[in-house]
């Protein structure tokens, strides 16, 4: 039983099942159930140990890109195949480490949630929610439906709703707002458009193309996106519009704007119809956000924070702002200067 009051005499689940005429038969179907359970978690577990070997190929892939591209694109096209090469890497990274994350908070909540109302099986729910959770938007919520008909032949209807309505919010918690928080700026991609490709790729290839059609939807898009020609369908393939501050933040990255970087900046600048002008504004507004997000701000950011101090404070307040970037801790007050920067810079922006 669990804690959370059931009724004064559940009896068996079989008995119970059987009363609800849910299952007839009794011990035999049920143990059937059990074994057709069972069956399906184990389908379900190698589903997911061969999407991981699938994954772990394409990361010791994106690994071994560099060298051969050095081979076949000898000279300066070298750097922006890099880029791509290593864009490619860092978002299927976090693609993975976020959705293991995710699913194994969600799957714990199940299981808290289905011992606390002495459901049985919890465990065995929870591992599938896990491995469901690999299949995107729909993969958790189809998880919670045999533990809910299950509840349902057990619990009084009045418990039972409570926990529906607990396993709803813990489903919709952790996949529409943890995991979009934390992967919705990173990969950046229309949920419409991830829907209808992960649609097709069920279609197609079953469970394991559902769950292998988001990395692999990433690669297309970072490589449509970092090629001139099919910069503007990678725009399109977006969940939010192309923001330039946040291309310069990006781009400031690695402590220094190339001239490769400059040229596609300007030609993002010239899609939002914005002028020229307007770069150096832009440029210094990533860099003090970049500053107040903790990021390292070495290189050219530095420059550019100082470059928009100097025209707002005083050389004191400058010296100071200088100090605390060097030393990578910025107090109270340098914060409350930059903040302060960053609001004039935001008005000369929207003024122009």
């Amino acid at each position: 039983g669990g804690f959370i009051g059931t009724t004064e005499d559940n009896g068996s689940v079989t008995q119970t099942l059987a009363e609800a005429g849910l299952i007839e038969g009794g011990e035999t179907n049920l143990q059937g159930m059990f074994v057709g359970v069972m069956s399906a978690a184990g389908s379900m577990f190698t589903t997911f140990i061969t999407v991981i070997f699938f994954l772990i190929f394409i990361i010791f892939e994106a690994n071994l890109l560099p060298g051969r591209i050095v081979a076949a694109f000898p000279g300066e096209a070298n750097a922006t195949v890099k880029n791509v090469v290593v864009k490619i890497e860092e978002s299927i990274n976090t693609y993975i480490i976020v959705k293991t994350g995710v699913s194994i908070g969600t799957a714990l909540c199940v299981m808290a949630i289905l011992l606390l109302f002495g459901v049985d099986l919890w465990f065995i729910w929870g591992l599938l929610t896990f491995l469901l959770n690999y299949v995107p938007y729909i993969g958790s919520l189809i998880a919670t439906i045999p533990p809910i008909i299950l509840g349902l032949a057990v619990l009084p209807t009045g418990t039972w709703a409570f926990m529906v309505f607990l396993l709803i919010v813990n489903q919709q918690v952790w996949g529409n707002f943890i995991e979009t928080k934390w992967t919705g700026t990173q990969l950046d991609i229309s949920p419409v458009l991830l829907l209808l490709i992960v649609a097709f790729s069920f279609w197609l290839w079953g469970i394991i193309g559902m769950i292998l059609s988001v990395p692999l939807f990433v690669i297309t898009k970072i490589v449509l996106e970092n090629i001139p020609t099919t910069r503007p369908i990678a725009i399109l393939m977006s969940e939010s519009a192309p923001d330039l501050v946040t291309a310069y933040e990006r781009a400031l990255a690695d402590g220094e704007l190339s001239e490769e970087e400059i040229s596609q900046l300007g030609e993002l600048r010239d899609v939002l119809g914005l002028s020229a002008s307007d770069d150096q504004v832009v440029a210094e507004l990533a860099a003090i956000h970049m500053a107040l997000e903790g990021k390292d701000v070495s290189g050219d950011p530095h420059s550019l924070i100082l470059a928009a101090s100097s025209n707002l404070l005083d050389s004191e307040q400058v010296v100071q702002i200088d100090d605390a970037l060097c030393k990578g801790e910025l107090s109270e007050e340098v914060t409350t200067l930059l903040e302060y920067v960053q609001e004039k810079l935001e008005e000369e922006n929207e003024s122009d």
